[in-house]
């Protein structure tokens, strides 16, 4: 609906099947001209299976992506992955290895930014928050691990200081996505926060200062 032909790039933020289930239909039926993936746990996984079939087929190359990564995108725009670092959290449990490990992205734009955090928690929250100096302010935050209790923790959002928050996750979904203490959260901030479960795909537009975020159908924010 959006008539996208072709994708520049395609990160795989980490192998849970919320996140990368789509990707071999993806693959398959738009040209795409990269796939990043951090690499930790997603050999473990009968996706990537799937994906790296996919990907010898000559489909798209692959590239590891890890802290200080950046990637070239259009004038004056810059995606720069902040997290996972090499070899992070390699002792922690598989389950959590895989959201910890979630890749970060800051997309920046002139004097604002992006923050796409995938599925980070409160421990991958505390470090970002030493990275947030080198970037211009993140008016725009994707939510961490979809609103879980388990991120968005008070210092990190008052370090990020987000003006529009947004809440991947479905409606009416078990997890009970987002946590009501997390709503409460973002309100405190003063952020704006959207509801994809609520508003369906989410818009957000830059002109280099500040962010204009809608709902791509005729449903408003919350």
């Amino acid at each position: 609906s959006f008539g996208i032909g072709r994708l520049a790039a395609v990160v795989l933020t980490h192998p849970h099947h919320d996140h990368v289930g789509g990707m071999p239909t993806v693959l398959r039926q738009l040209p795409t001209d990269t796939v990043l993936l951090t690499g930790h746990g997603f050999n473990r996984t009968k996706m990537f299976t799937e994906l790296r079939r996919l990907l010898l087929a000559g489909h798209a190359p692959c590239r590891l992506l890890f802290d200080g990564v950046e990637l070239t995108g259009e004038p004056g725009v810059r995606l720069l992955f902040l997290h996972p670092p090499r070899g992070w959290f390699q002792d922690a449990p598989h389950a959590q290895l895989k959201d910890e490990n979630s890749a970060v992205l800051a997309i920046e734009y002139k004097n604002t930014a992006a923050l796409l955090t995938g599925d980070i928690k409160a421990r991958s929250e505390r470090r970002l928050q030493s990275r947030l100096d080198t970037l211009p302010p993140a008016r725009l935050l994707q939510v961490p691990h979809h609103g879980s209790v388990y991120g968005s923790t008070r210092e990190f959002l008052a370090a990020v200081r987000p003006q529009h928050a947004v809440v991947s996750a479905g409606a009416n979904n078990r997890f009970g996505h987002p946590h009501p203490a997390i709503v409460i959260r973002y309100r405190d901030q003063g952020a704006r926060l959207w509801q994809t479960a609520r508003t369906g795909a989410i818009v957000a537009t830059s002109d280099g200062h500040h962010w204009s975020v809608a709902a791509s159908a005729t449903k408003g924010g919350n």
